[in-house]
């Protein structure tokens, strides 16, 4: 029996009429909105991933805020990146997530996953 993979790369257009891609969005939606903390790993929250951003939102809008606040933590940092850059992304998110506690750990992928639980348990 052979599988058929399907890819949902950052675009503009996504083809959501796959039923098990909808499965998927529509798990994730609840996984999203029932976090407490979102760590985004080696993710630039680029403006062509709009499924995404909307997925988000509409997590963070179907959520008590007031009883269970989102918090957000970036590691996306690697060696040589520029500050700049890092600030840019971390105004990227604050701004299309806004009032969210917003951490940017400066951690690279392969510093995170020297001690995840380091970065998981710290206090945003």
């Amino acid at each position: 029996m052979r599988s058929a993979a399907t890819i949902a790369a950052p675009s503009y257009y996504k083809d959501m009429s796959n039923i098990y891609l909808g499965v998927v969005w529509n798990q994730a939606f609840r996984a999203l909105r029932d976090a407490d903390r979102i760590i985004f790993c080696g993710y630039s929250f680029p403006d062509a991933d709009m499924h995404i951003k909307y997925l988000l939102k509409r997590a963070q809008l179907n959520r008590d805020l007031e009883v269970r606040p989102l918090g957000v933590v970036l590691v996306n940092h690697y060696a040589g990146k520029s500050d700049h850059l890092a600030s840019e992304e971390y105004r990227r998110f604050s701004r299309f997530l806004g009032e969210v506690d917003l951490l940017d750990t400066r951690l690279s992928f392969q510093d995170f996953t020297t001690n995840p639980r380091s970065v998981i348990e710290r206090s945003i």
